[in-house]
């Protein structure tokens, strides 16, 4: 059709009309740009029209709904960032309204996992409605709601059992161990068959929290003694099942665990695993039954190779009463002898009389563990066996022995003792402590003697002794020996300036000078400020004089130190030997006077000695104090020493931050703390435990050894522990034994924090017995016990 109008041009009207883009036209068809829309306006329909906006506002839209949902992403976590740069720092309630707050909003995912880690972490029950809530989304955020109920744990998460059943037909892989172990955390039976599935199908083996005690509360020795599991292919199920059927405890696995054995040794000998082995060991020895022990004993003489690993599985397992109840069943002396030594080693006051009865045994040896065991144990029915070991010809048995009675000595034995001095020829030494321990004064003129006729070692002992019978006629006798004789110059540096011919009036000076403090009597103190301050005396006897008088003195008279330690007129030494006064014996009534001595000079051994004297006050009216000083550059370093020693939380915390800030800050306090060469860490006394300033010590330590930003400074710690583990015997110092006693008071103690603390250490220092005692009495302390038991069996595999 020839209409006059371009057939281009009708092409372009018809694709107008449908609102469609026209095809580009040459240059030489288009005017202007101008003119070019004005002719698509004209060109262009009023459904054209409408339908562009829509497209170019549908983008814009889409546009700026990705940029708002991408900033609401790159956002996801400011609130976790609020929370950490809050100023003032939130106290934990806001901390966990905050974190709550998250979780309820966020619509991310790892945002929700985060809040559910931390609320989870910190035991939040008020969560527990968010927590079933977050339930229902799969993959992690279900994972990690389950594991924060686990963690609240019965009774107060019984209320997700519920909404934890209904999710178990719609479980995947991912989520099946965990929804399904938190199921058995909360004892749920309704879900024992599912749970019995995941444990033999290995789906509970890498779970971190894994403990076989929830599994037999749950499932019952019953279902677990199936030969299904006790004979499965799997090393590690079996080792579970093993674990698990242990924690029965009673009798009534015993059977179970006694064919697992012979399942287990039936294997070839390449797929024998011994780990398994002894978990079953442990297990038979913790249900104390004679079919179990008898399997145990056939054990040790089938695989003698095994012996030392089936010891030390018993050991680590079975508590003190369950191994002395073995130790009868066996007719062999040697197995006998060693689980003898077991049962002494576990410290529990519950196996005393096992080790009464083996004090009649005709074996020697078995005496031997026994009375010194029950020595350990302060029981002095082993007194009469300790004497007659005592004059044993083996000196080593006979060293043992004295030790022994040191420890168990009363009034009672004042006799026998003055009597064995007479038998003891070399000896005597551990027999004049022992008459000190007695406590008995009428034995003070027999420990005189010693004190002025013999040198050495007697004389050192014999001076302790006196101070611990603490009679008049001893101090009067150590009073006078301390003094140094007018005619007498015994002015010496160092030990090559030392005349040879004052040794003898040195040794015995300084066993007088040591003992002195012990009686803590004020009245001594103007003697000892002398040789203090004495120029023409030995130096070690004059530092010896400032420790003492750090005892003896009154604090009035220990503020008149502090005041001569500032003088400008008392000579360096004498300053110095004052100083090792100030923090032997704990004095927090006079730490303002030690904070201004702190900051009144700038002698870095004044400096030192007064922040070691505030650490061990343990005084928490100076926490604000030393918080400044560890921003002063002058002060930070002494201010450290303070804390380390009985530092805040928050103040440990502080000092974590200092020392990642300033490299020459951790290498000294390191260096300081770790020195061996002195005792400036290394005391420990029953005022400390009273107090509470070991266990504010403790505290910081551990935040210490977690560190911060992946640098851990662990030395504190370690160094708290072998403090603890060995004891201090210095002035007024605990040994290892009452340190025991008192660790184990605190593992019983209402406070949880001082619990798990307590728990923590008796499981560093070795005191595996108490731990296992605490566990099997089921009382305060017992969960704790369980806690540390289960991750040192973790760290052991």
């Amino acid at each position: 059709m020839n209409d006059g109008v371009d057939p281009r041009a009708r092409d372009l009207g018809d694709r107008a009309e449908l609102g469609l883009e026209r095809p580009r036209t040459s240059a030489a068809e288009i005017e202007n740009d101008e003119e070019t829309l004005k002719k698509i306006g004209r060109k262009t329909t009023i459904f054209g029209r409408v339908s562009a906006f829509l497209i170019v506002g549908g983008a814009i839209l889409l546009g700026f709904v990705g940029w708002e949902a991408n900033e609401e992403y790159e956002a996801r976590m400011d609130g976790f960032d609020a929370i950490d740069r809050a100023e003032p720092p939130l106290d934990g309630p806001a901390v966990l309204a905050k974190l709550r707050s998250i979780l309820a909003t966020s619509s991310h995912d790892d945002a929700r996992s985060r809040a559910i880690k931390n609320l989870g972490h910190l035991r939040d029950v008020d969560s527990m409605p968010l927590f079933i809530e977050n339930l229902a989304r799969k993959g992690p955020v279900r994972r990690d709601a389950a594991w924060a109920i686990g963690r609240i744990g019965l009774p107060d998460a019984d209320v997700a059992r519920e909404a934890l059943l209904s999710q178990v037909s719609s479980l995947d892989a991912r989520d099946e161990a965990q929804v399904l172990w938190t199921l058995a955390l909360l004892e749920e039976t309704r879900a024992a068959d599912t749970i019995l599935a995941a444990f033999r199908a290995g789906r509970f083996s890498d779970m971190d929290d894994f403990d076989a005690a929830v599994l037999i509360r749950v499932l019952g020795p019953e279902r677990l003694s199936s030969e299904a599991l006790m004979t499965h292919e799997s090393d590690s199920i079996r080792l579970l099942t093993a674990h698990a059927l242990a924690e029965a405890s009673n009798p009534s696995v015993a059977d179970a665990l006694t064919r697992m054995l012979e399942a287990e040794l039936q294997r070839p000998e390449d797929q024998q695993q011994t780990e398994v082995i002894r978990a079953i060991a442990g297990g038979l020895g913790r249900a104390g039954d004679p079919l179990g022990a008898r399997a145990l004993f056939d054990l040790l003489h089938r695989k003698p190779t095994l012996r030392a690993a089936v010891l030390d599985a018993l050991a680590k397992s079975t508590a003190g009463p369950q191994l002395a109840a073995l130790m009868v069943e066996t007719q062999d002396v040697g197995i006998q002898r060693d689980l003898a030594d077991l049962v002494a080693k576990s410290h529990d006051d519950r196996v005393i009389d096992a080790l009464v009865a083996l004090l009649e045994h005709e074996e020697g040896e078995l005496q031997k563990i026994a009375a010194l065991g029950l020595a350990e144990l302060s029981d002095t029915r082993a007194a009469p066996t300790l004497f007659k070991l005592a004059v044993a010809e083996d000196r080593a048995t006979s060293d043992a022995a004295l030790e022994g009675l040191i420890k168990i000595a009363g009034p009672e034995n004042a006799a026998e003792l003055i009597e064995l001095l007479q038998k003891l020829e070399g000896s005597q030494a551990a027999v004049i402590r022992a008459l000190g321990a007695t406590g008995d004064s009428s034995t003070t003129a027999s420990v005189l003697e010693y004190l002025t006729k013999y040198d050495g070692k007697d004389q050192e002992a014999a001076s302790r002794a006196l101070a611990l019978l603490n009679t008049d006629p001893g101090f009067d006798a150590l009073r006078t020996r301390i003094r140094r004789p007018p005619a007498i110059n015994m002015a010496a540096t160092s030990s090559v300036e030392r005349r040879v011919r004052n040794e003898k009036l040195r040794s015995s000076r300084r066993a007088a000078i040591q003992a002195i403090g012990l009686f803590e009597r004020p009245e001594v103190s103007p003697d000892l400020r002398f040789i203090v301050e004495d120029p023409k005396d030995d130096y070690e006897l004059r530092a010896l004089a400032g420790e003492a008088l750090g005892r003896c003195a009154s604090n009035e008279q220990l503020v008149e130190v502090i005041l001569k330690i500032l003088d400008e007129n008392t000579d360096a030494p004498a300053r110095r030997y004052y100083l090792r006064g100030l923090w032997r014996t704990p004095r927090p009534e006079i730490s303002s006077k030690l904070l201004d001595l702190m900051r009144s000079t700038s002698d870095p051994e004044v400096r030192r000695a007064a922040a070691l004297a505030i650490g061990y006050g343990g005084n928490p009216e100076v926490d604000q104090a030393l918080a400044a000083m560890l921003r002063n550059d002058e002060l930070r370093r002494d201010a450290a020493l303070a804390i380390v020693l009985s530092g805040s939380i928050e103040n440990a915390h502080a000092l974590v931050q200092t020392l990642l800030a300033h490299r020459d800050m951790r290498e000294l306090v390191q260096e300081r703390v770790t020195n061996t060469e002195n005792d400036r860490f290394n005391v420990v006394t029953a005022y400390m435990f009273d107090s509470e300033q070991i266990w504010r010590r403790i505290e910081t330590a551990h935040i210490l050894r977690v560190g911060a930003e992946g640098r851990s400074f662990g030395y504190a710690w370690n160094k708290v522990l072998s403090v603890l583990q060995n004891g201090w015997d210095g002035v007024g110092g605990l040994n290892r034994r009452e340190i025991r006693a008192r660790l184990w008071s605190a593992l019983r103690a209402p406070e949880p924090a001082k619990r798990r603390r307590a728990a923590e250490v008796l499981g560093a220092i070795s005191e595996i017995g108490l731990l296992l005692r605490a566990r099997d009495e089921a009382g305060v302390g017992a969960a704790e016990a369980r806690s540390v038991l289960f991750a040192m069996n973790q760290r052991s595999q």
